[in-house]
């Protein structure tokens, strides 16, 4: 797949501590207090977490764009290259933070998004504050321009995380997926 030489992913991060409430998980000194029982469980164990960001840029959606107006077959192929793209980003950030974490004696838990499990959508804004990005923007739908674009958070903890080989298994919705 041929892509513009002006895509370049960008990721921001900010690293904060973490404390568990009655109201949920506080990300200690922000205001923020992430509620739900999919994060509350996720970061349970965790003191203090990595938030950040990713997109492709821009670029990447003019190209989608694009396409789309003028060859829906090769438009559903970058598109699907592009997704790719965005978790390759994701992966490698997230590899970088355990990396760090292992250097630490900290052990981390995989990375969790808004909209996983019953997290709602609106803690992108949260998210792209914290993770202090100014790149992405949000929608009042809580949609993320440019659109190859992810946030999420890296719970770390000095307690061992139990081993995850399948996430489907911690996943509110496992009993009624789709994808079964």
């Amino acid at each position: 797949m041929q892509l513009d030489n002006k895509i370049l992913p960008k990721v921001t991060s900010g690293n904060y501590r973490l404390k568990l409430t009655p109201l949920g998980v506080e990300v200690v000194g922000t205001g923020v207090i992430l509620k739900g029982s999919s994060i509350t469980e996720h970061l349970k164990d965790c003191d203090s977490c990595t938030v950040f960001s990713a997109t492709l840029g821009f670029s990447a959606d003019r190209q989608l764009t694009t396409l789309q107006h003028s060859d829906l077959s090769k438009a559903l192929e970058l598109d699907a290259y592009l997704n790719q793209q965005i978790e390759s980003v994701c992966d490698e950030f997230e590899n970088n933070i355990n990396k760090q974490a292992r250097q630490n004696n900290q052990f981390t838990a995989y990375r969790f998004s808004p909209g996983y499990g019953d997290f709602s959508l609106e803690y992108q804004k949260d998210f792209l504050m914290l993770s202090k990005n100014r790149d992405i923007k949000c929608t009042p739908d809580y949609l993320l321009l440019p659109t190859k674009s992810v946030t999420a958070i890296i719970g770390i903890s000095q307690k061992v995380q139990k081993c995850i080989s399948n996430k489907c298994d911690f996943c509110s919705f496992k009993d009624n997926c789709a994808n079964k």
